[in-house]
C-alpha cells in the first residue's frame, strides 16, 4: 500500500534476441503507480529540474525486474522527469500491514540504443 502514488511510464523488456547478427530486444510500455523520488547524496536536495539526479527510488504495489547483467536480463526502466532509468533492485517489504516494493534506479547510460532510449510510446502523467 503506497499513499503518495503517481502514474508514471514503466517500459518492460522481453528477452534478448538476436536478429541478422545484432541484438535486439522487444519491449512494451505501460502506466505503473509508484511514489517516485531522487535518491540524494547528501543532505541537501537539488531543487526541482535544477540537475538530473542519476538514481531514484520508488515504492509500489508492483515487483519489477532488475537487470542482471550475468543472465542477460535488461531490467524494467522509468520514465521520470524526461529521462529512462533502470531498475537495479526490487524489494518486498511486507513486515506491517502496509506491504510494498521498494526499488531503486540508475540513469539509464547513452552508451544504450537510441531506439531503446526514444521517449514512452505513451505519455500520461508524468
Amino acid at each position: 500500500m503506497v499513499i503518495f502514488k503517481r502514474e508514471h511510464t514503466l517500459r518492460h523488456f522481453g528477452e534478448l534476441e538476436y536478429k541478422f547478427g545484432h541484438e535486439t530486444c522487444p519491449y512494451t510500455d505501460s502506466f505503473f503507480e509508484a511514489d517516485v523520488q531522487p535518491v540524494t547524496m547528501g543532505s541537501t536536495m537539488a531543487e526541482a529540474g535544477a540537475e538530473l539526479s542519476s538514481r531514484v527510488k520508488a515504492w509500489s504495489d508492483t515487483e519489477l525486474t532488475p537487470c542482471d547483467q550475468e543472465k542477460k536480463v535488461k531490467g524494467d526502466w522509468l520514465f521520470f522527469r524526461g529521462s529512462w532509468y533502470q531498475c537495479v533492485s526490487s524489494v518486498k517489504d511486507d513486515n506491517t500491514f502496509l506491504s510494498h516494493w521498494t526499488s531503486e534506479f540508475e540513469l539509464v547510460s547513452d552508451t544504450e540504443s537510441a531506439l531503446l532510449r526514444e521517449p514512452p510510446t505513451i505519455t500520461k502523467g508524468d
